[in-house]
């Protein structure tokens, strides 16, 4: 009995080695590499570019793995301009704690070109979506 309880422990130690994919880094890592490469951006980039830049990274956590960027959310406001949030993990969780937006920095791209990154500009853009246009029709 003991021997199958040892060879179950061991098992069960190998295959949750195995589940962290090659090249798998910490979150802190992943978090700290994040904030080093958006101080490298730079307004008026290209999506290809940024995405080239942050690079395409995953960090394995006890809840599972987060990936480069961690959640991205896509909209467009009433002229048809085309906006991209790209949140990337800048601050680690605590422990025993879920990753939250909170933790991240957003990227903010409109029609595939950057025009900020932080909670400021996220909050421009989110007006900047909500906004009726207001259009004067001059009838002479």
């Amino acid at each position: 009995m003991t021997r199958l309880l040892i060879a179950f422990v061991l098992v069960q130690v190998l295959l949750g080695c195995a589940s962290a994919p090659p090249g798998a880094i910490s979150l802190a890592q992943l978090a700290n590499e994040n904030q080093t490469t958006i101080n490298k951006l730079t307004v008026g980039i290209a999506k290809p570019a940024v995405v080239d830049l942050m690079g395409v990274k995953t960090a394995s956590t006890p809840d599972g793995l987060v990936s480069n960027p961690f959640r991205s959310e896509t909209s467009q406001d009433k002229a048809g301009a085309q906006y991209e949030i790209l949140y990337y993990v800048t601050e680690t969780n605590r422990r025993f704690q879920p990753l939250r937006l909170s933790q991240t920095t957003p990227l903010v791209l409109k029609n595939g070109v950057l025009i900020g990154w932080g909670t400021q500009s996220l909050r421009q853009a989110k007006e900047q979506m909500t906004t009726d246009i207001n259009v004067t029709i001059d009838r002479k």
